[in-house]
């Protein structure tokens, strides 16, 4: 079995589905990620992030906006199309206004996603917590 759109022999079974059907696997199932604790083998062009230990894989037509702490430190992502509760996209950064570490950080960060909507997933990956949070309908769930 030939993938020319990855990297190795070593495919998810998405990839073996859509060559074996003769579709294109970056067209048949676009918006895709893979969050995992290992290096993975993902498609040629996509992303790969890395953050304390969590690694994020997507493909290059997925938005993915980094997440901040108050002082800079990165902190996860956000994932697809989210929008804060003024309606602004979240495009490039999402700043978390607490301090990673503190007590109040993970009240103040869930108070945050929770006013989001739209079709996202955001993935926190800290030091010390690792979660998914996905939109209510779960779109991209």
């Amino acid at each position: 079995m030939t993938l020319d759109i990855l990297q190795t022999q070593d495919t998810s079974l998405g990839a073996r589905l859509a060559d074996g059907l003769g579709l294109s696997f970056a067209q048949t199932f676009v918006h895709q990620f893979i969050v995992s604790r290992h290096p993975r083998s993902v498609p040629m062009g996509w992303r790969d992030r890395a953050l304390n230990g969590i690694n994020l894989f997507h493909c290059p037509s997925l938005p993915a906006a980094q997440i901040n702490d108050a002082h800079g430190t990165p902190c996860g992502w956000v994932l697809g199309i989210a929008l804060r509760c003024k309606g602004f996209v979240i495009k490039d950064t999402f700043t978390v206004p607490a301090v990673l570490g503190h007590d109040d950080f993970m009240d103040v960060f869930t108070k945050h996603v929770t006013y989001l909507s739209g079709r996202y997933v955001v993935i926190l990956a800290s030091p010390d917590t690792a979660r998914v949070y996905t939109d209510p309908v779960g779109d991209l769930a």
